[in-house]
């Protein structure tokens, strides 16, 4: 999964953008069953619903009425839902039970949205997750209720409730988050205007012939309750959120310098080929550590003969599976010259990870200059260099301090409207990883590092934004008909790679990857890895997934690396985690090349940091896990 996702106004439901913001990660999920409640232990499990709708959505959103119809509609379907079903990962529950608290607010019940609020207390969740699930709603709803119409009596006592639950808050697990949530009021709220909620909203409508996909229903009622509650006091909450972060904030130390590996020319090591296998390269910032094919030229010909043109350093398929010649896609950055343009990415980026830089601040200052369509625009561009840089970014983390790397590079193009998920499309890209992997085999691959993923819930909303369907029903059996396609192609190619390691991040949801199942994570096969991410200081960042098989981490916030053009950029996300790892294990292989992914992997484990409240979960420990090798030898 992209970690930019959540720029990409595409792929991501904009009015639960905050929502998102907010939620933590939440460990292990529970399992044993309640009363006579089914235990559901994946999403699909979970029953759909979708509401008719009569009029626009947007007199929808504008109609009391009509909304409380619609909060009253999914307020019932949720707690059937809820009474009925026992959910294994403590995430969704979190989330539809935050569904509830807006659905009171917005029929009135404010006794229900604060029982509501308790109710997610009682989840066995991490505090700081439940906590932050309903802020700052719940200190408006208490400071509203005891201060009635008095406006200024109101924005004191709101003032004090924040700042009661802010210094409550175990910081090492939650500041990031709440410095997050700032700046997403600061900054990003503008992006995801009631208009371009609406509009979002009005084309999944319409391709569902009228009907409002639960999902797109959850999104207007956020919507609603953000900017009635929330919009109107954000300067207010901003600032306490800041004077909280001042307060309480440190500087942790950086534990990551001590743990580094670099090699020499001169050591003298076995060269290691290694697969990016991501949205694209730019091989010119890599000329020293790229895998070369010695029978191709660039010419426009298939030199020799093996069903792909131009392949001197890897190979590319498009969206739908086709082959193509380009290892780097085109950057969509709207006449915005790209320096610039990488300023207030940079920006975005450290308001994302909580981190407050010079860039941060600049990128303040243009959102309060500007008007709604150029902030707009703006961002539409900032995803697109996001998207642009993602592969190099990835491969400059992997080849990190290794001149025995050789990088292979296999693009696959990110999912984007107008996609539309099919069974042929699935058969399509299903070939196109066939062909992956059998090209990887040739070239003598020993690791492939996948900083990507796919998902049921992610496809089946793609087809409710494509060509939807009649009922949820419906959708979800197309949404299947192209999952489970491709799920089992790629554990097929992957379970018959056993000499090959396969390195895969784990997702920024914040949620469980069993229960999303979230491929490639998800796959319990002795050659794969799924990495969760850690901050610079060894704690666990507030939206990395987790479950049975993300039992590695590595440094994902922050993480300087390449990006298009040779320049450098700090990015945060579990795909930048997952080529951390990538980067240990060829140099374990540039040392010993008789070693197995299980080896390998096991080494990793034995010399790496048992993760504090966890048995199996390990922080890897570059130099430490080498000179285990070593010794070894």
């Amino acid at each position: 999964m992209h970690p930019l996702n959540i720029l990409n106004r595409k792929n991501t439901c904009p009015t639960s953008i905050i929502l998102s913001a907010i939620l933590l990660f939440t460990g292990n999920t529970y399992s044993e069953p309640s009363g006579n409640r089914q235990f559901v232990s994946r999403h699909r499990d979970l029953p759909r619903h979708q509401y008719a709708v009569k009029t626009t959505v947007d007199n929808l959103y504008h109609d009391k009425a009509e909304l409380k119809d619609l909060a009253q509609s999914v307020k019932s379907d949720i707690s059937d839902t809820l009474q009925k079903y026992k959910i294994s990962d403590p995430a969704e529950e979190v989330q539809l039970r935050a569904v509830l608290v807006k659905a009171d607010i917005i029929l009135g019940d404010v006794d229900d949205a604060l029982k509501q609020i308790s109710e997610i207390a009682k989840i066995p969740a991490r505090d700081s997750s439940k906590t932050l699930s309903v802020f700052p709603l719940k200190e408006i709803l208490i400071s509203r209720r005891h201060t009635g119409d008095d406006n200024a009596l109101f924005i004191e006592m709101l003032k004090k409730e924040l700042q009661q639950t802010l210094n409550n808050q175990d910081w090492n697990a939650t500041g990031q988050a709440i410095a997050r949530f700032a700046g997403f009021l600061e900054v990003v709220h503008r992006i995801y205007s009631t208009d371009s909620t609406i509009k979002h909203i009005d084309h999944s409508l319409e391709a569902n012939l009228n009907h409002m996909p639960a999902t797109a229903a959850y999104a207007l009622l956020d919507a609603r309750t953000t900017e009635d509650l929330i919009l109107p006091y954000k300067s207010i909450i901003a600032q306490t959120c800041r004077q909280a972060i001042k307060k309480n904030a440190t500087s942790p130390r950086n534990i990551w310098p001590e743990r580094a590996v670099r090699f020499k020319k001169e050591d003298g090591l076995t060269p290691v080929t290694v697969a990016i296998w991501d949205g694209g390269v730019d091989t010119s910032v890599f000329k020293d550590q790229l895998w070369i094919n010695p029978n191709e030229e660039v010419d426009g010909i298939d030199n020799d003969n093996n069903g792909f043109i131009d392949d001197v350093n890897g190979i590319a398929h498009d969206l739908y599976g086709e082959k193509m010649s380009e290892l780097l896609p085109d950057c969509y950055t709207e006449d915005i010259p790209i320096p610039k343009l990488k300023s207030i990415l940079q920006g975005y980026l450290d308001l994302y990870a909580g981190v407050e830089t010079e860039e941060a601040e600049n990128l303040r200052q243009i959102s309060n200059s500007v008007d709604q369509a150029t902030l707009e625009s703006l961002f539409g561009s900032l995803y697109g260099l996001s998207d642009y840089s993602h592969g190099t970014h990835v491969a400059g983390i992997a080849a990190e301090g290794n001149p025995f790397i050789k990088m292979l590079v296999v693009r696959c193009d990110y999912h984007s409207d107008p996609f539309c998920p099919s069974a042929e499309v699935a058969r399509a890209h299903a070939k196109a990883q066939e062909e992956t992997l059998n090209y990887c085999k040739k070239a003598g691959v020993r690791v492939i590092n996948m900083s990507w993923s796919e998902s049921l819930p992610i496809t089946e909303w793609y087809i409710e934004r494509s060509y939807g369907g009649k009922t949820p029903a419906e959708r979800l059996r197309k949404a299947e008909e192209y999952f489970d396609t491709i799920n089992k192609s790629l554990y097929k190619i992957i379970s018959e790679s056993p000499d090959i390691l396969f390195v895969t991040s784990a997702g920024n949801t914040n949620q469980n990857v069993d229960f999303e199942e979230l491929i490639p994570s998800i796959y319990d096969l002795p050659n794969l890895i799924a990495v969760g991410s850690i901050d610079k200081a060894g704690n666990p960042p507030t939206n990395s997934s987790y479950g049975k098989r993300v039992r590695l981490h590595a440094n994902g916030v922050n993480v300087d690396s390449f990006i298009v053009g040779g320049s450098r950029m700090r990015i945060s996300g579990t795909s930048m985690a997952s080529p951390g790892v990538t980067n240990l294990a060829a140099k374990m292989l540039a040392i010993d090349p008789s070693l197995t992914p299980q080896e390998i992997i096991q080494l990793m484990e034995k010399n790496g940091d048992t993760i504090p409240g966890t048995k199996e979960n390990f922080l890897i420990h570059p130099q430490r896990t080498i000179q285990a090798l070593k010794a070894k030898r």
